[in-house]
């Protein structure tokens, strides 16, 4: 029986290291690890442990501190269009102040909007959407395609997103399709029932989906998910996924691949792999930044080019 690790005081911890290095998972002895917990409703990140840190100084923390801070408050300020009483013209900084406001207001039905008008699901090195403008519509998985000769990888990662990702592309189509079937109405009036769902008023029936306040800027269209590997190497993965290939076979998410070396992507179908043909005439549209392209427009946004870092 090994050993119980021990915890340190200073997030480096070598007994759990052996233990991941016999596994094949080797980390830096420079490696830390720092517990957070992102709330995407506040944009904001809380940092535990906050004495420990203050003992045991992290190389580099700060300046991660101060990037995530930038990084949340452009976050906001690209979600607050979508808001009907989002300052249209603001700062990052003052639209940061308005989304924490709104999600502390306890009068506020609207407090986030996250995932609406989610599309994408992009499984690939992070190299393949570097520069793109996505919207935030897309779900992004890191993923070697060179690392991954058998699918292995691939298998684990589809059992995990398959389900996940296209619930969530799912519960938002149906709940914005027919609300008052599928999806839970106005939450003004729920009631929690025994911490199971939500009814409305005292008596009502459980509600499926989700209420009205969340899904009133969605699209609805099906999940896609785009893999960057070898049409051989994602036949494999799929042949291995069981009763979760459904989702695909059936169409209730669309899964395309993109091949890594000849750079083609072709759409899976039961039938077999179907080629993707663009127009003769399609130019994907360019812009120097995403601040370029979001202010004053409250539809959602085909992707775009960025043509230069952002400042």
């Amino acid at each position: 029986m090994r050993p119980r690790p021990r915890l340190r005081l200073d997030g480096h911890d070598e007994t759990v290291r052996a233990v991941l290095r016999e596994r094949g998972i080797d980390i830096p002895p420079a490696t830390r690890f720092v517990a957070a917990l992102h709330n995407t409703s506040r944009d904001e990140v809380t940092y535990f442990d906050q004495h420990l840190l203050a003992q045991h100084p992290a190389a580099g923390l700060e300046s991660f501190q101060q990037a995530m801070r930038e990084a949340l408050e452009r976050n906001a300020h690209e979600r607050c269009r979508w808001f009907e009483l989002g300052p249209e013209s603001a700062s990052a900084k003052l639209s940061h102040e308005h989304v924490k406001a709104r999600a502390s207001s306890i009068f506020e039905p609207r407090p986030e909007l996250n995932h609406s008008n989610n599309l994408y699901c992009v499984v690939g090195e992070r190299a393949l959407t570097t520069n793109l403008f996505l919207d935030r519509r897309a779900f992004l998985h890191s993923y070697d395609p060179k690392s991954d000769p058998r699918g292995d990888i691939l298998v684990k990662i589809l059992s995990a997103i398959i389900p996940v990702c296209g619930g969530i592309n799912l519960e938002y189509l149906f709940s914005r399709i027919d609300n008052s079937v599928y999806g839970a109405g106005t939450k003004l009036p729920h009631n929690v029932i025994g911490l199971l769902g939500v009814a409305n008023g005292v008596e009502g029936d459980l509600r499926t989906g989700l209420p009205s306040q969340m899904i009133e800027v969605h699209e609805p269209a099906r999940l896609l998910i785009v893999i960057e590997q070898s049409r051989e190497i994602v036949e494999a993965a799929l042949s291995r996924l069981g009763e979760l290939k459904e989702w695909v076979d059936n169409e209730w998410i669309r899964l395309a691949c993109h091949d890594p070396l000849s750079r083609e992507t072709r759409l899976y179908s039961r039938q077999g792999w179907e080629d993707v043909d663009l127009p003769a005439e399609f130019e994907v549209p360019a812009a120097a930044s995403s601040a370029a392209i979001f202010p004053g427009r409250n539809k959602t946004i085909p992707v775009h080019l960025l043509t230069k870092s952002q400042p």
